[in-house]
């Protein structure tokens, strides 16, 4: 990502660093507050990791499967990068749609290889009719942690969003009833992505890296785990080196977060459930929920 932050900035924040500040006032393994607003739509929520700013959208169609492997439905992730190209970390359209790609894959090996959600629940009638679940994600602002969030955003449009009632009719006829009670996704498991940056040859390490802090990293690494301590995905593109200790310490770390994220996922989640019931529709639901504090 291109440079733009002072040399002196970057000495500053490098020494704040050391002596355990953030320029936010954070700790050093602390998290940014999260903020999760849910829309009129299913499968439609804004989440605010700190001030990076994460729309996700969900459109489901019923498809035919693909033969190879008729009895699963499909899975598909968006990122839509656009905002970057126009604030100071600007990217040239090679490197966005790079970037974008690298962050679907992501979501991808989390989400799908994980099966957190059950791809054969997707099916209606075998070898004749699934659904195609697109998660579309739009970056609105960014403030650093860009895997992160988008990952928060798109899991809770997954576990926000319903699909009406398929019958079928006989033969290749099925009826869809979208005013009958629809049913939420199977959604297995909850894995939690977590972003750590590291310095000084992985001396000193953060959670959650503003963009200021990426922009100086000497690296970084992702985990996803969930509440069950299961390691379900980790990522280190390229950087500098990390010891086995250290990696260990980490994901030590990581299921005390993915605990307290996942509880403030399921707040939110069962916050917007009581208002869809009581109020039939969804205007918009916004939650304030606290900071992620290190344990």
């Amino acid at each position: 990502m291109a440079q733009f932050i002072s040399k002196n900035n970057e000495e500053f924040i490098r020494k704040s660093l050391d002596e355990g500040l953030r320029l936010d006032g954070r700790g050093l393994l602390d998290g940014r507050i999260i903020q999760i607003v849910f829309g009129d739509k299913l499968g439609q929520v804004e989440v605010c990791l700190g001030k990076t700013r994460i729309y996700a959208n969900i459109t489901s169609n019923l498809v035919e499967p693909n033969p190879s492997r008729p009895n699963e439905g499909f899975m598909k992730f968006g990122v839509d990068l656009s905002v970057l190209s126009n604030d100071e970390q600007a990217l040239s359209q090679h490197r966005m749609h790079r970037y974008s790609a690298e962050i679907s894959k992501v979501l991808e090996n989390i989400i799908k290889a994980t099966k957190v959600v059950d791809a054969e629940s997707l099916v209606v009638q075998a070898n004749k009719l699934v659904w195609s679940i697109y998660v579309q994600l739009s970056v609105v602002n960014n403030d650093g942690n860009l895997i992160d969030a988008l990952y928060l955003a798109a899991i809770l449009a997954l576990l926000s969003h319903k699909t009406p009632i398929v019958t079928s009719e006989g033969g290749d006829r099925f009826s869809v009833k979208p005013d009958t009670t629809k049913y939420p996704l199977s959604v297995a498991h909850i894995p939690i992505a977590m972003t750590f940056a590291f310095f000084n040859e992985g001396e000193t390490i953060i959670f959650d890296p503003t963009r200021e802090e990426e922009e100086i990293m000497d690296g970084r690494i992702t985990v996803a785990m969930n509440i069950y301590r299961d390691l379900c995905y980790l990522q280190k593109p390229g950087g500098a080196p990390l010891s086995a200790d250290v990696i260990l310490r980490l994901v030590d770390v990581c299921s005390l977060k993915a605990a307290e994220i996942t509880k403030v996922i399921r707040e939110a989640i069962e916050a917007n459930s009581k208002k869809v019931m009581s109020l039939r529709t969804v205007s918009y639901t916004h939650l304030t929920l606290p900071t992620i504090y290190s344990v």
